[in-house]
């Protein structure tokens, strides 16, 4: 009887290996992926930065353009009403400005948005839960596998 209890305690334990190898595949194969995304996520990060920074500084350069010409409008609106001070063609010119100011500011707010990612685009990477499922070609079982997070790419100009 002993044989036989060795017998199935080897089994038993060849049976938790596989089961281990099995998890600890299944475990990598989920790094990997999560590796891949995070990896992804840094060269894009990497990429937009310089942009992004450099819409900052012009943004920020056009906004106190908008604000001086703001105060000086006010300015001008508040003073008291003389010819020599003040023209309609100033006052028109002054407001076309103000207009190509703000212009400026609208282009780089649609600059800006235009580097986000956008939710319309198909997923570059899935990420699953509660088993494996297949994902850009790959082999995979698992009939309940549940979608956790996607990767979306987006609109990085050259």
């Amino acid at each position: 009887m002993s044989i036989t209890n060795s017998r199935n305690s080897a089994k038993i334990w060849r049976k938790r290996l596989q089961m281990s190898v099995l998890n600890f595949h299944s475990l990598n194969q989920k790094v990997d992926i999560i590796c891949d995304v995070v990896t992804k996520f840094a060269k894009f990060y990497e990429s937009l930065s310089p942009q992004i920074t450099q819409l900052s500084t012009t943004e920020n350069k056009n906004s106190m353009e908008v604000f001086s010409m703001l105060k000086e409008l006010k300015a001008l609106s508040f003073a008291p009403n003389s010819s020599s001070l003040l023209s309609s063609e100033d006052l028109i010119n002054k407001f076309s400005k103000f207009e190509g100011l703000l212009l400026q500011q609208l282009d780089l707010l649609s600059r800006i948005s235009s580097l986000l990612p956008t939710i319309d685009a198909p997923p570059g990477s899935t990420g699953v839960q509660g088993g494996e499922k297949k994902v850009e070609g790959t082999k995979a079982s698992g009939e309940d596998a549940k979608v956790v997070g996607k990767v979306f790419p987006s609109k990085i100009p050259t």
